[in-house]
């Protein structure tokens, strides 16, 4: 059995073409929070356990191939050798302006000239081989009246005008392709280590463990997530009101909407994440409308909030509110976790696995494993039980949760903790 095929806690699953599993009530405060008594009988928030995000990642997958899996020394991201680097310049360089005549009698190994009436087309003569500072098709070398410009896609080889370029194409488009998916596989796998400022209590400043909806509360009036730490810190010294803003705390929902409606007003992105999430779920006395709540997330997305990004790949993937596109929800998810969204990178890990790309959906649960996300530590867990990770993966993987997790403790949410 896949360990991509092992069922995650009910509550934690979302069905591809349905609902998501859990909402959160609609008798619920929009800051996330209802007050509740406690055993000494002094009055506390009950923080909301869904509210981190309105939709969550698919969990459950099932790969559709049987394991093969060979695995390597390192997830980690490889630098791009000297050795490949050269072999893959050479290969960009090589054969210009050429072609085989195996096909002809020439034998396998024999080449011969492109006709005259193409090398006059190319207004260049294509030469055999390049010192890497000269046109990869004709040769000419750089000079004040002649200046190189490099492929932009690549930067492997350089031409000396668009004539080159387009005739050399044909002989660098393989190695231009293959070294353009190594950049952008590059770039994923070495941006979006660190959480974004909005997993962080912007009082306390630590970040706040996931999944954040059950250590936190998302205040509608300023639209921060103050750890349920600081909130009990705040009631402690008799303070009921919003601990970072200290704006008095709605009692209804019109109030509540009116708060969100507002900052919507000033094109805040949070807020339109925000209130896509209320649409999404049909709460604050909104009708449930999945495609409103995707026009605001998409336009969320557009001024930089990272949830949205991760909102708008669930619902591409699941085909929740828009046409199925896992494709586009991929490409959501590698935007989102490139600026540090745990939850699109453990997604990423989760498509890849499902391909049976076991290696590249490692380095994916590997590096949301070091920011505290405990699902990618379990499912490195299981992919060692089923032969697809080595000890030292999970060891990895474990010694970087635990790291990361005790970044996030205080006396303040021990203290919340154990009153909870």
């Amino acid at each position: 059995m896949s360990p991509f095929s092992q069922s995650q806690p009910k509550s934690r699953q979302l069905q591809r073409a349905g609902q998501p599993a859990s909402e959160q009530s609609d008798t619920e405060s929009a800051h996330g929070h209802q007050r509740s008594q406690t055993a000494a009988g002094s009055e506390c928030w009950k923080i909301d356990e869904h509210l981190s995000s309105p939709i969550l990642p698919v969990f459950a997958r099932r790969v559709r191939s049987t394991f093969g899996f060979s695995c390597k020394e390192d997830w980690g991201v490889q630098p791009y050798s000297q050795l490949n680097w050269r072999a893959t310049v050479d290969h960009a360089r090589t054969d210009r302006g050429q072609r085989s005549t195996a096909d002809t009698g020439g034998g396998a190994d024999h080449k011969e000239p492109l006709p005259t009436q193409l090398l006059i087309m190319m207004s260049c003569v294509p030469v055999a081989n390049n010192d890497g500072e000269s046109c990869a098709n004709c040769g000419k070398h750089g000079s004040d009246i002649v200046e190189l410009k490099g492929c932009t896609a690549c930067r492997l080889v350089k031409y000396c005008g668009v004539d080159c370029q387009r005739a050399h194409r044909k002989q660098h488009k393989k190695a231009c392709k293959q070294r353009v998916a190594e950049l952008k596989d590059e770039q994923l796998y070495s941006q979006g280590h660190e959480r974004p400022e909005g997993d962080f209590c912007p009082i306390c400043t630590l970040p706040i463990p996931f999944p954040m909806g059950e250590h936190s509360a998302f205040m509608a009036c300023c639209m921060k997530r103050i750890c349920k730490g600081c909130d009990y810190a705040a009631q402690k010294r008799g303070m009921f009101d919003c601990a970072f803003c200290r704006t008095p705390i709605p009692d209804n929902d019109a109030d509540t909407l009116a708060m969100i409606q507002a900052r919507v007003a000033k094109r805040d992105h949070e807020a339109i994440n925000y209130l896509g999430q209320r649409y999404f779920f049909g709460q604050l006395g909104l009708q449930k409308d999945a495609r409103k709540a995707f026009e605001l997330w998409a336009e969320a997305a557009e001024l930089g909030s990272i949830q949205a990004l991760f909102n708008l790949g669930v619902v591409y993937d699941t085909g929740n509110g828009v046409k199925q596109d896992e494709s586009k929800g991929a490409k959501l998810y590698k935007k989102a976790a490139m600026q540090g969204c745990a939850e699109s990178r453990y997604s990423l890990g989760c498509i890849e696995g499902e391909k049976g790309n076991y290696d590249r959906a490692g380095r994916h649960f590997l590096i949301s494993s070091k920011m505290g996300h405990r699902d990618s530590v379990e499912t490195i867990k299981r992919m060692l039980m089923e032969g697809a990770a080595t000890k030292d993966h999970f060891t990895q993987a474990l010694k970087g949760y635990q790291f990361a997790v005790e970044e996030t403790k205080s006396h303040d949410r021990d203290e919340a903790k154990r009153l909870r």
